[in-house]
């Protein structure tokens, strides 16, 4: 089975309307060396894995980032605002991992002045069976 982090990639990069943006440019963690934008990054902020009278659930709800970059600050909006909107109420299987539900929590803008690039993060909690 796949970890929920291959499923997201699975997830993200198939929506058509993503895709059209940034193609298979979403890496984990960070950036490679002298990326092609518009790009993203992906990385797991926090986790929670509940227990139930019987021992673990079999649920995870972590928090994920999502890091849009780009050239343009436009460039950057839509590409976030597109991740928003192809995402976020998501609920059905991506890489073989059934995923009960992806909600929307946070955005937040930022320019980095010495790559000259544009930031876009949007964090998202992740429901999904393990």
């Amino acid at each position: 089975m796949a970890t929920i982090e291959e499923a997201l990639y699975t997830l993200v990069t198939g929506r058509p309307l993503i895709g059209d943006i940034i193609g298979t440019r979403l890496y984990p963690l960070r950036l490679p060396q002298n990326p092609v934008y518009p790009a993203m990054v992906y990385q797991l902020v926090s986790a929670r894995w509940p227990m139930a009278h019987d021992g673990p659930a079999d649920m995870g709800f972590p928090r994920v980032q999502f890091d849009c970059y780009a050239a343009s600050y436009g460039v950057t909006k839509i590409l976030a605002k597109t991740l928003r909107r192809e995402i976020n109420g998501f609920v059905g299987t991506a890489a073989g991992v059934e995923i009960t539900g992806i909600f929307f929590l946070n955005e937040i803008d930022e320019f980095g002045s010495q790559a000259e690039v544009y930031r876009v993060s949007l964090d998202f909690r992740v429901n999904y069976k393990e």
